[in-house]
């Protein structure tokens, strides 16, 4: 090769290094924006004051019931007016109320403003039973409503690779499978360390087994975390073998959750129909309908994570488990131990 073709070649190569930095880092700035994005509708989601707000609504109540307990009380410990009318003379006058009669001077209460009185205390101690009743049933309760510990999640994994570090943040949700009102959904992290150039993002599908809310945290952040070697685009024997020997029902399952994995997917949750496909799925390994299993065949969690997105990485990077941390949940207590 000619000196001049050497140097073109140089230049074509050094022009591709630069091309591909830049793309690098315009993906890092769009994976910043993007989940913060995400993390902002998700932290929506959670009104973890609701029950505050009801247990205030119970001492603004009591606070009017105990006022007006003390309005009535001072009320009837004054004189009161009688309605009928006294003769005009005659051994039955009505003493004069004036100073010289030696009665006292103190305001008097008729028997109608005391009537009043007595019904708002009744109200009052009404809307106080009503508040303490409301309040008594927003007490969220601790666990899943089932026993069977079965859960999907769906997730958004955004990283990037420049030389040898990088960054990597995965946003998910994740969903009991028998209970529908239970859900968290968490943002974890991880520096990358090794020696690669590119950035992805993945649409990922977990499935949980035997998982207690308390110990979804430590699960996640071992499974998310681990070495990648990748050329891609590119063909990854593994997986390929592995999407060919599922089955129909984890075919569909997978393809259910993969579906809420998106921005707003996360936000709204599953749907009916996603809902009823991982439920088959999970029917289909157990052997039998949810509702006949009474435990899991296994004591120990596991998770099972499907990938699905494009990708632009060459090399091989690693690094320490992701940190997890919760950003949103249903009301059950057990979450709440967790932030």
């Amino acid at each position: 090769m000619s000196l001049a073709g050497f140097e073109g070649a140089a230049a074509i190569a050094a022009a591709a290094v630069i091309a591909a930095v830049v793309l690098t880092m315009a993906a890092a700035a769009w994976q910043y924006v993007s989940t913060r994005r995400d993390i902002r509708a998700l932290s929506s989601l959670t009104d973890i004051q609701a029950t505050d707000r009801l247990f205030t609504a119970v001492l603004t109540a009591r606070s009017r019931f105990t006022e007006s307990v003390r309005r009535y009380e001072r009320a009837i410990a004054e004189p009161v007016v009688q309605e009928a009318r006294q003769p005009a003379g005659g051994l039955f006058r009505a003493p004069s109320s004036g100073p010289s009669s030696g009665l006292s001077s103190s305001p008097a209460i008729d028997s109608a403003s005391l009537a009043q009185l007595e019904r708002d205390k009744i109200e009052a101690r009404e809307q106080l039973v009503s508040a303490q009743r409301l309040w008594e049933n927003s007490k969220p309760p601790q666990q899943p409503s089932s026993a069977l510990q079965l859960w999907s999640g769906a997730g958004i994994m955004r990283g990037w690779n420049l030389g040898p570090i990088g960054f990597e943040t995965v946003v998910l949700r994740v969903d009991h499978t028998v209970d529908n009102t239970c859900w968290s959904a968490w943002r974890m992290s991880r520096l990358r360390v090794g020696l690669a150039l590119g950035a992805e993002r993945q649409r990922l599908a977990l499935f949980i087994i035997g998982a207690e809310c308390d110990s979804m945290r430590k699960l996640l952040q071992r499974g998310l975390g681990g070495v990648e070697v990748a050329f891609r685009p590119g063909f990854v024997p593994s997986r390929t073998w592995r999407r060919t020997r599922r089955d129909e029902a984890s075919k569909t399952s997978i393809a259910a959750v993969l579906r809420g994995a998106t921005p707003k997917g996360l936000v709204r949750g599953p749907d009916e129909g996603d809902r009823a496909a991982v439920a088959a799925g999970y029917e289909y390994e157990l052997g039998r309908p949810l509702e006949q299993v009474a435990a899991l065949p296994t004591t120990d969690a596991m998770l099972a994570i499907h990938t699905k997105g494009p990708s632009v990485a060459l090399g091989v990077w690693g690094g320490r488990n992701p940190r997890a941390r919760l950003v949103a949940s249903s009301t059950h207590t057990a979450w709440q131990q967790d932030r």
